[in-house]
């Protein structure tokens, strides 16, 4: 079992795997490229290119970016809105101005700006995922938060305690699944945080933190907002047509 980890997405990026360095390399390279295609921060991004674009034109697009677009879009949907990655800097904004037209291409119907953080750090993780096991019997891959593991072993799942983030709280463990966790371990002002109810601007404050459990990492990355926004009771639906499920501190 080879380990390495390397600073990607904003966060720390740990991968364990039985294959050689070469294959370990191939997974960060995926990372990085998910990474260089879908930052919101890095100005020669797709994604700034979009945002500064999109609403002017047509722009095409990576099929990377197109995948995740096109989960957002159905998940803005499916959550009752409650999924969005536009920016709320405007009366503007909103999912349902992003159109996906054929040739992926994307256009926006109006002025607004995509931040593709709350999905794409997964979609990342999955994609080294698939490089992996193409040589690789078991491994895994854990970004800040988000976990996804593969191969007969069942590894230790363990999440900060929201009330003192310097201790670890175990839930159980993850077998051929991923798991994703949101919580304000660091970044909470004012008894707030920085996840927002796009229907009306509001910070739910229901948890201390949301871990989901699914197939992808993808979804559990994008789940855990739906949680926090909707709630665990309400968003049950959409957790179980996605075979997620939400652990909830």
């Amino acid at each position: 079992m080879i380990r390495r980890a390397r600073p990607l997405l904003g966060t720390f990026v740990e991968i364990r795997a039985r294959a050689d360095q070469a294959v370990l390399t191939h997974a960060f390279e995926a990372v990085a490229q998910a990474h260089a295609l879908m930052s919101y921060q890095d100005t020669a991004s797709e994604l700034s290119r979009l945002n500064s674009e999109a609403w002017r034109r047509p722009v095409p697009v990576h099929p990377w970016t197109w995948r995740v677009l096109a989960a957002a879009r159905w998940l803005h949907v499916h959550s009752a809105g409650a999924f969005d990655c536009t920016v709320p800097d405007g009366p503007d904004a909103g999912m349902d101005a992003v159109e996906l037209l054929p040739g992926r291409t994307v256009r926006f119907r109006r002025r607004v700006r995509l931040d593709l953080s709350g999905i794409a750090k997964g979609f990342a993780v999955d994609r080294a995922i698939d490089r992996l096991r193409r040589a690789g019997s078991q491994g895994l891959v854990n970004a800040g938060g988000d976990l996804r593991v593969f191969g007969p072993s069942a590894e230790p799942i363990l999440v900060r305690d929201p009330d003192q983030p310097q201790r670890l709280r175990p839930l159980g463990t993850l077998a051929d699944g991923a798991l994703a966790t949101s919580a304000p371990y660091f970044s909470e002002q004012d008894g707030r945080w920085a996840v927002r109810d796009p229907r009306d601007g509001g910070s739910p404050s229901r948890y201390r933190s949301v871990s989901v459990l699914a197939p992808t990492c993808l979804r559990a990355d994008a789940l855990t907002k739906v949680v926090w926004v909707r709630g665990a009771e309400a968003a049950g639906p959409l957790l179980a047509r996605l075979r997620a499920e939400a652990i909830v501190l």
